[in-house]
């Protein structure tokens, strides 16, 4: 009974604990990939099309072969978490820029200098100005931003206007205030009604400024006075566009609005635009993983979309904060009538992966992927993390790689669960049942004679 015992404990160590790499036919479908300059790692973008057939909401199901059916090493890369992106603010110097006619625009004069904290704005003798045509702003430390830095958004601050306004910007740059080139236009405003406000006074940029920027309008003169401008950065590390997904099966429930994305894709932010103008409502976003998951709250803000002065103001963008879950639930304020009679157009702005592969063997590689039975490969090493994060083109080439479209290998098959489980998982049952029936014997059997102790 003791070898019985001792041979099931041996046996079962014995058991092994992986089994063989995978093979490319144990795949739902493949997507070729061919290079077109040789390298030693290529970096691909994954199309959506692999998100809507994984299994895994961590990509594991996932594999990337040669030509020639053998597996070469990879390694996804996903986009930066909020703390991984190093922000910053910076104060711009503000300085009024008074309206005039092309003649007395030529008389003014603008004095900055380096290191000073204010300007001159120097008026022609005997000119009054009628109003507020720009604003000039200067980054007094525009030489210390890092070039990996980006400017993100502009914030306005400003006084407290006599009556609301609605106004369309436009923000311009320049290097030596000569010339200029537009950047972005937006709508800012500052309404009040019945205690309560609507501010805009934030543009978004996302992109390398010069050290001078220009705010103006053409409605004529500014309407608000401006005390302060804050510029919002952020590093520029690993930065991936955001790519935008039109929702389709929107549901509407008595709960609110349900919808799911078509894979574990990195969802950033939800897009829910009104249907109808003169809508405003208060929202509230949760997503979960699967439909037997809590609820967890991702975002509370306000939507709306009014015409103004024959303008649209809207603000619909909700943070979603970087979740893979594919199970969305927009809540309503129904007292305040939600989105009205129809449907609002709902899409999610996602952040694409990308896996990094090492190109050996013959080309064309090919990324297979959606496997019921395959878990997540051994994460690769931190030197292939480093070579592959390394700024010399020649290990990562910037060059765009062919996709080829979607084959299949396996087919619907592989992405079933499996109809015959896990052998080794039988076998392990079984030894540990063996080992605790043996033991059970040879405690029985030291029982039954008290000499054999």
């Amino acid at each position: 009974m003791r070898w019985t015992f001792a041979s099931a404990l041996v046996f079962s160590i014995a058991v092994p604990a992986s089994g063989q790499d995978p093979r490319r036919e144990e795949f739902a479908y493949g997507i070729a990939v061919r290079p077109s300059v040789e390298a030693p790692l290529y970096r691909a973008r994954l199309p959506l099309a692999i998100y809507r057939s994984v299994t895994r909401s961590d990509l594991g199901d996932l594999r990337v072969f040669n030509a020639g059916g053998a597996l070469v090493p990879h390694e996804l890369w996903s986009a930066p978490d909020e703390e991984e992106v190093e922000v910053r603010e910076m104060e711009a110097r503000v300085f009024p820029l008074p309206e005039a006619t092309p003649e007395e625009l030529s008389a003014i004069r603008i004095q900055i200098e380096s290191g000073a904290e204010s300007a001159s704005v120097w008026l022609a003798p005997g000119a009054a100005p009628r109003g507020v045509a720009a604003y000039l702003l200067e980054l007094p430390d525009w030489g210390s931003i890092d070039s990996f830095y980006v400017v993100e958004r502009l914030v306005l601050h400003w006084d407290e206007p006599r009556e609301g306004f609605v106004r369309r910007l436009r923000v311009e740059e320049s290097t030596d205030l000569s010339s200029w080139t537009t950047l972005t236009s937006a709508v800012v405003a500052d309404l009040r009604r019945d205690g309560e406000r609507l501010l805009r006074n934030e543009l978004r940029l996302s992109s390398k400024v010069a050290r001078y920027l220009r705010l103006s309008s053409d409605e004529g003169p500014l309407p608000m006075t401006l005390g302060r401008v804050t510029l919002q950065l952020s590093s520029e590390t690993e930065r991936v566009e955001t790519v935008w997904l039109d929702i389709q099966g929107l549901r509407s429930e008595e709960e609110g609005l349900l919808f799911e994305t078509p894979g574990p894709v990195l969802v950033e932010e939800v897009d829910v635009l009104p249907s109808e103008l003169n809508t405003w409502t208060e929202v509230q976003l949760f997503s979960r993983p699967d439909a037997k998951a809590p609820w967890v709250r991702r975002a509370a803000s306000s939507v709306y979309r009014f015409e103004v002065e024959r303008e649209e103001l809207a603000e619909t963008r909700l943070d979603a904060r970087g979740t893979r879950d594919r199970h969305f639930w927009i809540a309503t304020d129904k007292a305040r009538g939600g989105f009205g009679g129809s449907l609002p157009v709902v899409r999610v702005g996602y952040r694409p992966d990308d896996v990094v592969f090492v190109a050996r063997g013959e080309h064309p590689f090919e990324i297979a992927f959606g496997s019921r039975g395959i878990g997540p490969p051994p994460r690769a090493s931190e030197s292939l993390r480093a070579l592959a994060s390394s700024d010399d083109a020649r290990l990562v080439p910037s060059t765009e790689l062919a996709l080829g479209e979607p084959q299949t290998l396996a087919g619907e098959r592989a992405l079933s669960a499996p109809l015959v489980p896990d052998w080794k998982r039988f076998v392990l049952w079984g030894v540990l049942a063996a080992a605790s029936l043996a033991l059970l014997l040879t405690a029985r059997a030291a029982l039954r004679d008290p000499g054999a102790r």
